[in-house]
């Protein structure tokens, strides 16, 4: 089948973005299906707004890039090599009207493609909310809404979209709640893996670059430009201690000078390898966490502060499912963690039971509406 995704596809900045598309255009092309990207851009009014208050009031917006970042890092390069997408960027449900991408299915996911930010309608099409009386199928694959709690008034604003869905999954366990208090009460409704556990890391190791200079001993330091508490002087001060260089790549408008030593700006493949090669990783990344267990790397996560807490589930989720919540960072005790044994057979064990039952559901998704 032939099979248009909608997704968060721009960044230039967010590894983990980038590399969930590419896996799940991966996975369907390996099960014999056409997948591509629907280059929707999506301009929310909503955080316009709130960009310009911040801009007035003097605050920093969390996400603040520079060109130079952009071109080291070659995502473009890297989504024109390995992934396939529409030539037409379109901006509105009134563009994808008129110029109707042709498929026998749309997914929608995966990340945070029903964020409470694309309340004010402009997310309308990653609920893939157009089409007007045309006739498609709909699946929502891992979809996150990137929250804990929403409104009445969400809820009811999500209800006549998502039922028209014809199976939807979700990311984290909490998203599976929003659902059922939109009133869809699908019987397949389920919490799924985020497409980059589809693959394995034989995957992974088939793109990374293995020209790049991962040499010597070093702790991977991987964050986002969420709000976060991170134990600088502990990790600066661990790293001293076991003779061990630090390697930071900032992502998402996170501060370049976070260390005080000179940040990384890998390419994707680049980002794999440095990840592969890492004696520790510390991160408040959802998919720097995913990558550091694909590559059995001892990790630690700090979680999201600053009113952003709802961010921290769909990490939550995924240490419960492979049984490392006590990975996660409290005062003082990074050290303790980072040198804690990781029973990895259990981890993989439990990884890919997750992967089995994911495909499983994808699959039979797939089937049904191809009848």
């Amino acid at each position: 089948m032939r099979i248009g995704i909608f997704t968060l596809w721009n960044t230039q900045t967010n590894y983990g973005g980038v590399l969930q598309n590419f896996a799940l255009q991966k996975y369907l092309s390996a099960q014999g299906h056409e997948p591509f990207l629907v280059r929707y851009k999506h301009r929310s009014v909503t955080l316009e707004i709130k960009r310009l208050i911040k801009k007035i009031l003097g605050k920093k917006d969390c996400v603040q890039y520079n060109i130079p970042e952009y071109e080291q890092r070659g995502f473009e390069d890297f989504r024109k090599k390995n992934t396939s997408f529409t030539e037409q960027i379109f901006y509105s449900a009134r563009q994808l009207n008129k110029n109707f991408p042709k498929a026998d299915v749309f997914i929608a996911g995966s990340d945070q493609v029903w964020n409470y930010n694309t309340f004010d309608g402009s997310g309308d099409p990653y609920f893939l909310d157009f089409g007007r009386n045309r006739k498609f199928a709909r699946i929502a694959y891992a979809v996150s809404f990137g929250s804990i709690n929403v409104r009445p008034k969400f809820l009811k604003y999500i209800f006549p979209k998502i039922k028209k869905f014809d199976a939807i999954s979700c990311r984290e366990n909490e998203g599976l709640d929003i659902c059922r208090l939109a009133g869809v009460h699908l019987d397949d409704l389920k919490t799924v893996c985020d497409p980059t556990i589809l693959l394995t890391k034989e995957k992974y190791d088939s793109i990374a670059d293995n020209q790049y200079d991962v040499s010597g001993k070093y702790i991977m330091a991987y964050f986002l430009g969420w709000k976060t508490d991170i134990p600088q002087k502990e990790i600066i001060s661990f790293a001293k201690e076991n003779k061990f260089q630090l390697r930071y790549v900032p992502s998402q408008g996170m501060d370049n000078n976070c260390f005080g030593v000179p940040s990384d700006y890998p390419t994707i493949p680049q980002w794999i390898s440095l990840v592969r090669g890492a004696q520790f990783f510390v991160t408040n990344s959802f998919h720097g966490t995913v990558f550091a267990v694909i590559y059995h790397v001892p990790f630690i996560v700090i979680p999201v502060g600053g009113g952003k807490e709802r961010m921290n589930s769909r990490i939550t989720t995924l240490l419960k499912k492979i049984g490392c919540e006590d990975r996660i960072y409290k005062d003082g005790n990074l050290e303790e963690i980072l040198k804690k044994d990781v029973n990895w057979n259990k981890v993989d064990a439990s990884l890919q039971s997750w992967r089995s039952e994911s495909e499983l559901w994808l699959k039979k998704a797939l089937k049904r509406v191809a009848l």
